[in-house]
């Protein structure tokens, strides 16, 4: 009877150069569907990582919405106080004036160094203008009642930043 293998014979060194090759080719394949998982891995590791951080920033972001919410708030509150006390209690007619009758005209001074070498911020002096006779001088009520409705909303938009960013 006649071995099949001994046909083979003459092509012996083909067949294993053919079966080194699919060898070859079949370990760059497993290399290739290794890398590739270890590349899947890694890129759910980093899809993970984004994941997590986003879910913090978006955490904090709404901590510090809160925050800032809860500050002008209070804030608001605090004008709407301010602005029913001055409601209630209205600064009314403030007058600035001199007596014309006086030798010396009213001012106010200059300020003057509270400590030798230490200087204190000053306007200068101010001259306060006479009242003609019969007049009333000038009224700085209004004027007053601005200055403090806007030294309230400064105050309150300090103490919000303050508080933000506490």
């Amino acid at each position: 009877m006649l071995n099949p293998l001994s046909l083979l014979k003459p092509y012996e060194p083909y067949v294993w150069a053919a079966a080194a090759v699919a060898i070859l080719f079949g370990s760059l394949a497993l290399v290739h569907h290794i890398e590739q998982i270890g590349a899947q891995q890694e890129i759910a590791k980093v899809e993970a990582a984004r994941a997590a951080e986003h879910i913090k920033v978006v955490q904090e972001t709404a901590d510090l919405q809160a925050k800032a919410d809860k500050a002008a708030e209070e804030r608001d509150a605090k004008q709407n106080q301010l602005d029913a006390y001055m409601a209630t209690h209205p600064v009314g007619a403030v007058f600035v004036c001199s007596h014309t009758n006086s030798s010396k005209p009213a001012g106010v001074p200059a300020s003057t160094k509270a400590d030798p070498g230490i200087a204190v911020p000053s306007a200068g002096s101010a001259v306060v203008p006479p009242v003609l006779a019969g007049g009333t001088g000038v009224n700085i009520g209004p004027a007053l009642d601005t200055l403090v409705r806007a030294a309230g909303a400064v105050a309150g938009l300090y103490q919000q930043s303050q508080s933000t960013v506490k």
